[in-house]
């Protein structure tokens, strides 16, 4: 009986080495997202695809089970010459995901790849089209596609984000990554003032854009006081923004990862019930 029983575990772990071997993609639990590739041939085109990619990015972020590179450790890889093994063995990540960005008049179309980095062996790749004003649900479904593929776990609350895209108005989505573009330059006041100054435009094209009124009280918030938060206002307007702009909005922790705490302990001193959720 024993030498049956250790023969039948013995064919069950071989069972299900070959299902993994047979789905290459069960065993991602890391990847990274790499700088998509503009094709509109314009070079001013570039924070469109570079907002592409850090949305992507920042979407899959929140997926607990998932380990996702951040932004500032894969934009070195832009253009890089690098093989897929290579960058994956100095990110240490499974999977690396690539892709290009087309956008044409009113329209975008997103060509997503997904890799095996230790082998450079295609898993995925899939095209999505959307009209510009549904450029979120696109985020969206290209995010799911990913997390479909790898079969990760998620919670019903990480599902209920990555379906939960709605339509903006396209003049305000492009300002929105504009103000994302100066940022990434750094947290100098010149470049947090341009970046507002982006945000703001997107808020008056799109009252109800939370993610713009988010990206305002980050802007404020996350400049440094030695670039001269204090000296130019910036921690009191920020404040004031979270209170009146993001707190009363209440964005999907996706459209605002790293400000959740500034929101409940501005809106606790202010006003109680703007924050509950």
């Amino acid at each position: 009986a024993a030498a049956a029983a250790l023969v039948l575990l013995m064919i069950i772990a071989q069972s299900r080495r070959q299902s993994s071997a047979d789905d290459p993609a069960r065993t991602i639990r890391s990847l990274a997202v790499l700088p998509f590739e503009n094709l509109s041939g314009d070079v001013d085109q570039e924070y469109f695809a570079d907002g592409m990619t850090e949305e992507l990015s920042t979407q899959l972020a929140q997926i607990r089970a998932l380990k996702v590179i951040s932004r500032t450790s894969v934009m070195k890889y832009k253009k890089s010459a690098k093989t897929m093994p290579e960058i994956g063995r100095e990110l240490k990540v499974d999977a690396i995901v690539t892709g290009t960005v087309l956008r044409s008049g009113g329209k975008v179309r997103i060509t997503a790849h997904l890799i095996r980095a230790a082998t450079d062996d295609q898993i995925w790749a899939e095209s999505f089209n959307r009209d510009l004003q549904d450029i979120l649900v696109l985020q969206g479904d290209v995010a799911r596609a990913i997390v479909e593929k790898i079969r990760v776990n998620t919670t019903p609350q990480e599902r209920t984000r990555l379906a939960g895209g709605r339509s903006v108005d396209p003049a305000a989505y492009e300002a929105y990554l504009k103000g994302r573009f100066y940022l990434t330059k750094g947290r100098a006041p010149e470049h947090v003032s341009r970046a507002v100054e982006y945000y703001n435009q997107a808020v008056e094209k799109d009252p109800s854009f939370a993610a713009a009124h988010a990206a305002i009280a980050d802007a404020y918030l996350g400049s440094t006081p030695a670039a001269g938060r204090r000296e130019h206002g910036l921690h009191e307007v920020g404040i004031t923004t979270v209170s009146s702009s993001l707190c009363r909005t209440r964005p999907a922790p996706s459209a605002f990862p790293f400000r959740r705490s500034a929101c409940g302990r501005t809106c606790w001193r202010s006003s109680p019930r703007s924050c509950a959720s």
